[in-house]
């Protein structure tokens, strides 16, 4: 399931995903979760910035209920990109965009079953952004529920598979969307291993598929862009197999 939240300001849209992650404790009636849940919001919750970032992940990562072992922390940090010598500094010494990466890291290290989003996760630090993009895309297609509250309609009927309207904390109108499908494809050419993407357009999206180079895969994930470099998030087609239709 992909559930929109939508509402004019004051409606309760950013409230609900955080009253669902336990920041918020309910006023009245009951609530019960099944499944675990990773909140992309106000990641920065928890963070000492006068503590190391080393310290930091393994903080995050006790907070969240997972045992922060030396090689989760080294997962985390060579997503980050960042010289190694960075573990040992205080986050306060940190640039937005190298905070960024670490909280982004950490906050994705672990896929979720009911992931929670207050608009659409953007990283400041350009460098970085196509990748956090392909790994939150992979997070959100994996995810069992997802729920986005986003003052962007356009992005709530692209992303979404029903959208709840809310006005005042109480549920005004639930609206079914249908997600745009592109039509699906053989994709012949290169062989499993090679590095490829080739982006074209069908029925006015754009389909991009990419083999890992050195990696033997030849199954990969397909993905439709809106106005490709416009920023718009792309949306998760399937998997595809080279020579074969899918």
């Amino acid at each position: 399931a992909r559930i929109g939240l939508a509402g004019p300001k004051g409606s309760g849209k950013s409230t609900l995903p955080r009253l669902i992650a336990g920041v918020y404790p309910p006023t009245g009636g009951s609530m019960e979760i099944d499944g675990d849940i990773v909140p992309l919001i106000g990641l920065n919750a928890g963070v000492n910035l006068d503590f190391v970032a080393a310290d930091n992940i393994r903080l995050l990562l006790r907070i969240s209920g997972r045992k922060p072992t030396q090689a989760i922390v080294d997962y985390i940090w060579a997503f980050t990109e960042l010289d190694e010598r960075k573990q040992q500094l205080p986050l306060r010494m940190f640039s937005p965009g190298m905070l960024m990466r670490v909280l982004f890291a950490t906050a994705t290290a672990f896929p979720a079953d009911i992931l929670l989003l207050d608009e659409w996760l953007s990283v400041v630090d350009e460098k970085f952004s196509a990748k956090a993009e392909a790994r939150l895309q992979r997070f959100v297609s994996q995810a069992v529920i997802v729920i986005i509250a986003s003052h962007d309609h356009e992005l709530l009927r692209r992303v979404c598979t029903s959208i709840v309207h809310l006005d005042q904390g109480r549920i005004v109108r639930t609206v079914q969307a249908t997600l745009a499908e592109p039509a699906l494809m053989a994709l012949d050419g290169p062989a499993p291993g090679s590095s490829v993407s080739q982006p074209f357009n069908i029925s006015g999206w754009a389909i991009d598929r990419s083999a890992p180079a050195g990696t033997g895969v030849d199954t990969v994930d397909v993905w439709a862009y809106r106005n490709p470099g416009s920023g718009t998030p792309p949306m998760f087609v399937g998997t595809a197999t080279y020579g074969a239709a899918r």
